[in-house]
């Protein structure tokens, strides 16, 4: 995990094509920093360039609470690197994009999911979705941590936060304002398996320790003016962080009665 205020950073070094499905065009990369490959979303996808903020600040802020997801990272793409003929990228755009690193082999398979050596730090995940307000259906995938192709799929993780804070891609000022109720966000019904409030705790308490310059400094660490986010609404963005961890404890107990 990197540090506040110190993300990861990758330069990609080779387009490996894109990935099937999704309304952002999601394209693999390898990179110059390391053998891995990871999955890019691109400035001038048809879903908007505010989908790179959100799935960065909120892959973060898992990343902090210990939720199982590919890590996220600030990769720049050079002009030459770029999709041409994919129609979920119109208007691809050099310079710094939001990747995330990619497991090999997975599939999503919700059965497979619940057999997973770290499902139970799967009870992360309806944490964080309701901390960060998020819509869409949650998409998640089972992997073999081996990295071996046709390995046993023992590893679960989640991806796929582009539809962060107020539940809308293009999030403002307004939309912000008008999301303050907290209701649990639990598409993968970990309430089945763990209905318990201490499942949940440690990861609710994750959140309660962050301090508000701890959160300033989480939703700086991207390139806000090139992702189209004003400092005016980073700041809108902290307070209302802020303010939503201490609504979770009491959204929990309630769900879980």
């Amino acid at each position: 995990m990197q540090p506040l205020g110190a993300p990861l950073q990758l330069t990609a070094s080779v387009h490996l094509g894109s990935e099937p499905g999704g309304g952002s065009g999601v394209q693999r990369y390898s990179v110059l920093e390391n053998p891995n490959v990871y999955c890019v979303k691109l400035k001038g996808n048809r879903q908007g360039i505010r989908v790179l903020f959100n799935d960065f600040v909120s892959s973060r802020i898992g990343e902090l609470m210990g939720v199982p997801l590919g890590e996220p990272a600030l990769m720049t793409v050079s002009e030459q690197l770029l999709p041409r003929n994919d129609p979920r990228v119109p208007n691809p755009v050099a310079g710094v994009q939001f990747a995330s690193r990619r497991f090999g082999d997975g599939q999503s398979d919700q059965a497979q999911l619940r057999l997973a050596v770290n499902f139970r730090a799967l009870c992360s995940v309806p944490v964080m979705d309701t901390f960060i307000l998020r819509a869409d259906g949650r998409q998640h995938l089972v992997y073999p941590s081996s990295g071996v192709v046709g390995d046993p799929r023992d590893s679960g993780a989640i991806f796929d936060q582009g539809f962060a804070f107020s539940g809308s891609p293009n999030w403002t000022s307004e939309t912000l304002r008008g999301a303050q109720a907290c209701q649990v966000l639990d598409d993968l019904q970990m309430n089945r398996s763990f209905p318990q409030f201490a499942d949940y705790d440690p990861f609710i308490q994750a959140l309660e320790q962050l301090t508000a310059q701890q959160i300033t400094t989480l939703v700086n660490e991207p390139p806000l003016a090139e992702w189209g986010v004003t400092p005016q609404e980073a700041c809108e963005l902290v307070s209302w962080l802020d303010r939503r961890k201490a609504q979770l404890r009491a959204a929990f107990e309630q769900h879980l009665r």
